[in-house]
């Protein structure tokens, strides 16, 4: 009898992580669909060409002429690899991150795909999407203890957002069309409006003397403080500008948010890796 009392914790232990590596499995294998999904309502388009932008601002036609080689076709859908660190609070201790995303451009949606390692068999997986004019977001611990979930109209403004700022990354995006458009303030910032449906906000992109975007400021962003969403002044910050597949983007980035109570820098990534129209998961 005593061995099995001896055993028990060790039992106990091997059925946890056979449990949270099926719940890994699922997590994943659910993701992998929603990307499948987001990358079939994705559609290429034509090749750009200079007189696209120039009745932009500025600042914007700076900024094309900047990032764009010649011939650069419209990026239909993008996946990249980001790796870096969060944190929740300035009393929080800051989390490595690697994470998977992946974008489809027209009509406007993401999925991003992040682990932070706490220890090595202690993981928290999250999966923060904007897929169908609908923003979501699910943390799990080890994949299977649910720790947060958002939603709601709330929800869906912050993360359009958040593709907005982030389409530095895929920066034929940030051409006019159907759901964006450019308004003229200065020769170093123009604002963004973006539309999907009945979702409406507005972000300012600050440009540098050359055309590089080196930070996006709005007020129209919400973020989670004590299990409510809480109107914020948010700001991403890219610097180190690098050519991936001819285009120029960003490879190190940074995220704020302005506070009454203080500044928080929360992130902070560096990307690893970047495709444009390969509307596969890796």
């Amino acid at each position: 009898m005593s061995w099995i009392i001896l055993l028990f914790p060790f039992l106990l232990i091997s059925a946890l992580i056979v449990s949270s590596l099926i719940g890994r499995l699922i997590f994943r294998r659910r993701v992998a669909r929603e990307v499948n999904g987001l990358f079939s309502a994705a559609s290429p388009g034509s090749v750009v060409v200079s007189s696209d932008w120039q009745e932009l601002p500025e600042p914007l036609q700076r900024y094309f002429r900047f990032v764009l080689p010649e011939g650069q076709a419209r990026i239909g859908s993008a996946r990249l690899k980001l790796a870096g660190m969060m944190r929740a609070d300035k009393n929080k201790s800051w989390m490595k991150i690697e994470s998977e995303e992946y974008v489809s451009c027209h009509p406007p949606g993401f999925i991003w795909h992040a682990v932070a390692k706490l220890l090595p068999l202690l993981w928290i997986e999250v999966c923060d999407c904007y897929y169908g004019g609908k923003g979501e977001m699910r943390v799990l611990l080890m994949s299977l203890k649910k720790l947060a979930a958002s939603s709601g109209r709330e929800m869906d403004q912050s993360s359009l957002l958040r593709w907005l700022s982030e389409a530095v990354m895929f920066p034929t995006a940030l051409l006019p069309g159907e759901h964006l458009t450019w308004k003229p303030i200065d020769s170093k910032s123009a604002k963004a409006v973006v539309r999907n449906g009945e979702l409406t906000a507005s972000a300012i992109f600050y440009f540098d003397k050359r055309g590089a975007i080196r930070k996006v400021v709005t007020a129209d962003k919400y973020r989670d403080f004590k299990g409510k969403p809480e109107k914020a002044v948010w700001i991403g910050y890219f610097h180190n500008y690098q050519r991936k597949s001819g285009i120029l983007v960003p490879t190190e980035v940074g995220a704020t948010w302005k506070l009454p109570r203080g500044n928080l820098n929360y992130a902070r990534f560096k990307l690893v890796e970047i495709d444009y129209d390969q509307p596969f998961p890796y």
